[in-house]
């Protein structure tokens, strides 16, 4: 497989990675941790979201440290959905979900079965190096 194919494979991880971002900022995610805030939340989404570029500048350039980076990525998309999900089933009852835990569930569902396929081709494609 070539590199510009796994290149456009996890920039997608990245699109949806933003969007799940904006989902939680719309449904107030981080009202969630005590004295939370918007600041504080965007800085954490930043140093995410370095580790996703940083990533993907390691695969463009096709060095080992980008891919091992994807390999963490991934595992922030799967534990998102994750978490969203059993945040959802525990507040499935409430009529609003913002600022609760499931806040994201909507977006952090592909992002974690998107995360598994990538993952998935990443570790295929790096035990045939």
């Amino acid at each position: 497989m070539a590199v510009e194919y796994l290149v456009i494979l996890y920039f997608f991880l990245i699109i949806l990675q933003i969007l799940h971002i904006f989902e939680e900022i719309a449904m107030k995610a981080y009202e969630v941790m005590p004295k939370g805030s918007l600041n504080k939340y965007l800085f954490a989404s930043s140093g995410i979201l370095t580790v996703y570029m940083t990533a993907f500048l390691g695969v463009a350039l096709d060095m080992l440290f980008g891919y091992v980076l994807v390999l963490i990525g991934c595992a922030f998309a799967i534990l998102n959905g994750i978490v969203h999900s059993v945040g959802y089933l525990k507040n499935r009852k409430k009529e609003d979900l913002k600022g609760t835990i499931a806040a994201g569930f909507y977006s952090g569902i592909p992002l974690s079965l998107y995360g598994v396929v990538v993952l998935l081709i990443f570790s295929i494609y790096l035990a045939g190096l």
